[in-house]
C-alpha cells in the first residue's frame, strides 16, 4: 500500500530483531528496541491496554516496556528464559490481563513443590512455574507446578486462562492445570500410546480448553470442561488428509474441515449433562460448488468469517478469497485472491485480517466493513518482507 493505511486495530510483529507497531491512525510505523542495543527481542506480549509489551531478549533477560513513559523497566526471573535443548529453543511465558502477574518457565529449576518428581536428566528440558507480582518484583515468586519433559513431548505450551485465574501446560506426562491464587497443579489429561491431546486454546469464558488431537487419532478436535473435568470430542466427519480448526466466539462455536474433496462449517454447542456436541448447523456446499473453508473466525449473531480455498482449476464456483457466511447461509465475498490455501489472522471482530501463503509469509491485508462487505485490500508481501510472529491488538 502507499503508506500505511489506517486499521480498525494495532498490529504488532517482530522483524530485525525489533518490535514494530503498525499504529492505527496510520501514517508511520512506531517501533521498540531492546534496552540493550546488542541484543534482539525474541517473543513478546502486550496488555490488553496496549500500553505495556512484554519481552524477551536474546540475552534471556524479561523487561516490559510503558508506551506511554518510553521506558524500559528489567524484570528479574529465576533459572533461564530461553531452553536451548527444545525444539525450538522454549520461551514461555504470559501476562494477566491487567498486566499484574507474570508466569513464566524457569528452565532448569527444580521444582520445591511436594508432589514434585525429581528432574529428568539434562537430554530432556524440565523447568518450574512461577509467578511475578509486576506490581511488586521484589515480592518472592510464587511457584505454580512444574515441568518434565518426555522423549515426544517437550515441556511447553503455557497459557494463562483469559479471566487470570488458571494456567494450563503441557509435559511429558500430559495436559497440566493449577491456579494462580492457590497453586496445586493437576494432571487432567495423561499422555497414553493411543492418545495424547495437545492444549490449542482457552474459551472465552475461561472454563473449557480446546484440544487437538496428535496425528493419526480419529478425532481432530476435542472440548475440555475445567470444572467437570470432562473431555467432549468433536465429533465431525474429518478422516484421512483432514484439515480441523475451532473459533470459540461470544456467542457460537464454529468449526472448520477440509480434504481435497470437501469441507464444511458446522456450528456447534456443548449440552449440559450430554458428553457429546450437539451440531446446530452445517454448510457443506457454495450453491453446486464444494466448500472448501479454514481459518473460521465466529462472529455474532449467527455470522462466521473465513478463508475458501476454491473448488479447483476447473470449478466455476465461488472464486479463492474470504468471505463472510450469515444467518441467511449467503457468502458474501471479502476479498478475493488467485489462489488461497493459506490462512488468515483476524481482529477479534473481523474488522481487519492479514492473510498468509502457506509457506507463512504475509501477502494480503484488508480492512471490512459489516455493513457493506466490501474491503480495502492491499498486497503487503513486499511491506512486510522479514516480518514475522504478528499479533493484533485487541
Amino acid at each position: 500500500p502507499q503508506g500505511w493505511p489506517a486499521l480498525p486495530a494495532e498490529l504488532y510483529f517482530l522483524r530485525e530483531g525489533r518490535i514494530w507497531i503498525w499504529l492505527a491512525e496510520g501514517g508511520t510505523l512506531d517501533t521498540i528496541s531492546p534496552a540493550v542495543e546488542a541484543e534482539t527481542i525474541l517473543a513478546y506480549r502486550v496488555t490488553p491496554d496496549k500500553r505495556l509489551v512484554f519481552y524477551v531478549t536474546s540475552a534471556g533477560d524479561l523487561y516490559v516496556f510503558d508506551r506511554a513513559l518510553r521506558e524500559h523497566t528489567y524484570i528479574p526471573t529465576s533459572g533461564r528464559l530461553i531452553e536451548e535443548l527444545a525444539a525450538p529453543p522454549g520461551i514461555e511465558f504470559d501476562v494477566t490481563a491487567d498486566g499484574q502477574y507474570l508466569v513464566y518457565v524457569a528452565w532448569g529449576v527444580q521444582s520445591t513443590l511436594p508432589e514434585a518428581p525429581e528432574a529428568t536428566t539434562t537430554e530432556f528440558p524440565y523447568g518450574t512455574l512461577l509467578a511475578i507480582d509486576l506490581t511488586n518484583v521484589r515480592l518472592a515468586q510464587r511457584e505454580l507446578g512444574f515441568c518434565n519433559s518426555g522423549v515426544d513431548v517437550t515441556c511447553g505450551r503455557l497459557a494463562l486462562a483469559p479471566d487470570g485465574g488458571h494456567v494450563v501446560y503441557e509435559d511429558g506426562s500430559g495436559l497440566w492445570l493449577t491456579a494462580l491464587d492457590v497453586p496445586e497443579p493437576r494432571l487432567i489429561l495423561p499422555y497414553t500410546k493411543d492418545s495424547g491431546w495437545r492444549f490449542s486454546a482457552w474459551s472465552p469464558n475461561s472454563r473449557w480448553l480446546i484440544l487437538k488431537a496428535q496425528p493419526g487419532q480419529e478425532t481432530g478436535l476435542a472440548l475440555f470442561n475445567v470444572a467437570a473435568e470432562q473431555l467432549m470430542p468433536v465429533d465431525v466427519s474429518c478422516s484421512g488428509n483432514c484439515r480441523i480448526e475451532l473459533s470459540w466466539g461470544e456467542q457460537s462455536i464454529w468449526v472448520s474441515t477440509d480434504t481435497p474433496e470437501l469441507g464444511c462449517l458446522y456450528e456447534v454447542q456443548p449440552v449440559i449433562g450430554d458428553p457429546t456436541l450437539e451440531t446446530t448447523y452445517e454448510k457443506c456446499l457454495i450453491g453446486p460448488w464444494a466448500l472448501h473453508p479454514t481459518s473460521p473466525l465466529a462472529l455474532p449473531d449467527g455470522w462466521v468469517a473465513f478463508v475458501h480455498h476454491g473448488c479447483g482449476a476447473d470449478c466455476h464456483g465461488p472464486a479463492p478469497g474470504l468471505y463472510f457466511l450469515g444467518p441467511d447461509e449467503e457468502t458474501r465475498p471479502i476479498a478475493l485472491l488467485e489462489s488461497a490455501e493459506g490462512s488468515a489472522l483476524w481482529t477479534a471482530d473481523a474488522s481487519a485480517f492479514l492473510y498468509f501463503a502457506p509457506e507463512g509469509v504475509p501477502t494480503h491485508l484488508g480492512v471490512t466493513n459489516s455493513a457493506t462487505f466490501t474491503s480495502g485490500f492491499w498486497n503487503v508481501r513486499r511491506t512486510l518482507d522479514g516480518a514475522h510472529t504478528f499479533l493484533w491488538g485487541k
